[in-house]
C-alpha cells in the first residue's frame, strides 16, 4: 500500500508541476491570387510581370511555361499598353494564381472547439513563395525548383544578376482565430525586403508581407537610386494579393490542456486506489 501511494504521489508531482505540453499545429498557407498581380521596376528593365499576362500554360521544374512578362512598366495602370520592356520575355508565376506560399503553426494547446478563440502564431513559414535557383543566372537552363515567385526569371530579368526576397520576423500581434473550431481568421503582418544586383550593385527595396481574415498580401512600392545609373531613382512595385484557401474549411482538434491532464491521472489513481482496498477487505479463504 505504501508503495503505490507513494507512486502515485511522485506521478501527481511530476504531472502538476511539468511545463505544459506543446501542442504544434502546422495549416497551409496556400493560397487562389488575383490573376492581374504583378511585378514591376520602372528603370533598370522597364518591365512588368502580371499573373495572368500568358497563356497559363503551367511552368514545371525543366520547362518554361506560359511568359508573364516583361511588358512595359505603364502596363501597371494600363494593361491595353501592348509595349514592351527590356530583355526576354519569361515564367515569373510558374503556379499561376496558385501560390503555394507556405505554411504557419501556432500552439492548439486548450482549444475547445467552442465560440471565438485566438492563438498567437509561433512559426510563419514563407518558403514556397522564393526559392533560391542554382540556375538563375543561366539563360541556356531551365528553373531547377518551383516556387510562387521564380528566381530562375527573376535573375534573368535582371540581366543574369541575383535576387533574393526575404522577410521579417513575427511577435505576439500576430494571430489565428477559430470559431466554434473553425479558422476564421489569419491576422500578420511582417516586413519584407526584395533585393536584386544591378550590375555592379546591390539594390534592396522595402515591403509588407501580411494577412487579414482569409486575405492575404505581398506590397512593395520603395524608390531606391541606382548608382551605376548616376543616383537614377528606381521604383519597384509588387502587387500581390489572395484568399487564403484553409480559412473556413481547417478545423482544431481540441487537446485537454495539462491540468485536465492532471485531473484524469488523479481520477485513474484514485479509482485503482479503491479497487486495491476492496480486494483487500475481501476474507481470505481457508
Amino acid at each position: 500500500m505504501k508503495r503505490f501511494l507513494m507512486a502515485f504521489a511522485v506521478t501527481y508531482v511530476l504531472i502538476a508541476f511539468s511545463s505544459p505540453a506543446i501542442n504544434a499545429e502546422t495549416v497551409s498557407l496556400a493560397s487562389s491570387m488575383n490573376p492581374a498581380g504583378y511585378l514591376a521596376e520602372n528603370q533598370v528593365t522597364g518591365s512588368y510581370w502580371r499573373i495572368n499576362n500568358g497563356d497559363g500554360t503551367l511552368g514545371t521544374a525543366t520547362s518554361t511555361g506560359d511568359r508573364d512578362g516583361p511588358g512595359n512598366y505603364a502596363e501597371r495602370e494600363n494593361p491595353s499598353d501592348t509595349g514592351t520592356g527590356f530583355g526576354d520575355p519569361m515564367d515569373m508565376f510558374p503556379r499561376e494564381a496558385n501560390f503555394l506560399i507556405g505554411s504557419f503553426s501556432f500552439d492548439e494547446t486548450g482549444l475547445t472547439g467552442v465560440g471565438t478563440e485566438t492563438r498567437v502564431i509561433t512559426n510563419l513559414n514563407p518558403s514556397e513563395f522564393w526559392k533560391n535557383d542554382p540556375n538563375r543566372t543561366n539563360p541556356s537552363l531551365g528553373p531547377s525548383v518551383l516556387s510562387d515567385i521564380s528566381d530562375h526569371a527573376f535573375g534573368l530579368a535582371f540581366f543574369d544578376g541575383d535576387g533574393e526576397i526575404k522577410f521579417g520576423g513575427i511577435d505576439a500581434t500576430d494571430t489565428v482565430t477559430f470559431t466554434d473550431g473553425v479558422l476564421t481568421s489569419v491576422d500578420f503582418n511582417v516586413t519584407t525586403t526584395l533585393s536584386f544586383s544591378a550590375f555592379t550593385e546591390t539594390v534592396t527595396y522595402d515591403g509588407i508581407f501580411s494577412a487579414t481574415g482569409d486575405s492575404i498580401s505581398y506590397q512593395i512600392d520603395d524608390t531606391e537610386p541606382i548608382a551605376i545609373l548616376g543616383g537614377l531613382p528606381s521604383t519597384f512595385q509588387a502587387n500581390l494579393s489572395g484568399t487564403i484557401n484553409q480559412v473556413g474549411s481547417y478545423s482544431i482538434s481540441a487537446v485537454p490542456e495539462p491540468n485536465s491532464l492532471v485531473m484524469l491521472v488523479v481520477g485513474t489513481a484514485a479509482v485503482a486506489f479503491r479497487r486495491r482496498r476492496r480486494g483487500d477487505a475481501i476474507p481470505k479463504g481457508p
